[in-house]
């Protein structure tokens, strides 16, 4: 993860964003040697690429954006099928260049990149799963305190957040919804707010505050070393934290992570 304060790009994305350039400048460099407009078509064929991409991570998660269709061109929440991705880019990569003698060295550059990245996101860019504190304390807003050990036995959802973060207030509604109706408990942590703060923004948002805990001394955050808002952790019944989603997250990011979550 790459901090500025408060806010955060997710290495993966970072990842894919330097993959992708390096695709763009390794075609720039065999069209010089090749001909064949090698770049301009890269860049089409990488257009069409990542529209497969978003489209297979819909098709395949249909069922949390058929009620909020319009969260399908939410690209910056993430959501990417990248083997349909690859298999549309080089699919057109053959449509277009099928004459050209830079197709086989285009076709080697992109199966070299796409192996290079999907390694790095198994071996480097997945985290190891870790132990989630013990000692955190955090309070409903009825003061009500929730430990962790509470929930020992059972996976559950953590979501760190502030009011003045506009990514937390964007997917915070969603994040209400889904914690009144999930199958596990998802725990929404207020971090560096005070009760009447918090409660003042549900109010004006008309949020239920159920799922709403306080760690007003941001704690938990400071325990994860996390400095990121919005994150959400994803939590097995061990204890151990499996998933980290730094960033706003979509409902179809957190059903999935909620399936493998309840994965035996």
């Amino acid at each position: 993860m790459i901090s500025i304060g408060p806010f955060a790009l997710a290495l993966e994305r970072l990842g894919a964003l330097v993959a992708l350039g390096l695709f763009l400048v390794g075609s720039k460099r065999i069209e010089r040697r090749f001909g064949g407009d090698a770049e301009r078509r890269a860049f089409i064929a990488l257009l069409a690429g990542m529209l497969a991409a978003r489209a297979g991570y819909v098709i395949t998660n249909w069922s949390a954006f058929r009620h909020e269709p319009l969260s399908i061109l939410a690209f910056w929440q993430g959501g990417f099928s990248w083997i349909w991705g690859v298999i549309a880019t080089t699919t057109l990569l053959i449509l277009t260049m099928r004459r050209s003698r830079a197709l086989t060295p285009m076709i080697a550059l992109l199966a070299g990149i796409s192996a290079l990245w999907f390694a790095a996101d198994r071996l480097l860019l997945t985290p190891a799963p870790r132990p989630f504190p013990s000692d955190i304390l955090i309070t409903r807003i009825d003061g009500t305190a929730v430990t962790p050990e509470q929930l020992r036995g059972k996976p559950f959802v953590i979501n760190l957040w502030a009011t003045w973060c506009p990514p937390c207030r964007r997917e915070m509604p969603m994040m209400v919804k889904e914690a009144a109706r999930a199958s596990l408990p998802i725990l929404l942590v207020n971090q560096g707010e005070d009760r009447a703060t918090v409660e003042a923004w549900l109010r004006e948002q008309r949020l239920p505050n159920k799922a709403i805990l306080l760690d007003p001394q941001s704690t938990t955050s400071t325990r994860l070393e996390n400095g990121a808002l919005p994150t959400t952790l994803f939590v097995d019944a061990a204890g151990m934290i499996r998933t980290i989603h730094r960033g706003e997250i979509s409902r179809a990011g957190l059903l999935s992570a909620i399936r493998e979550l309840d994965r035996p």
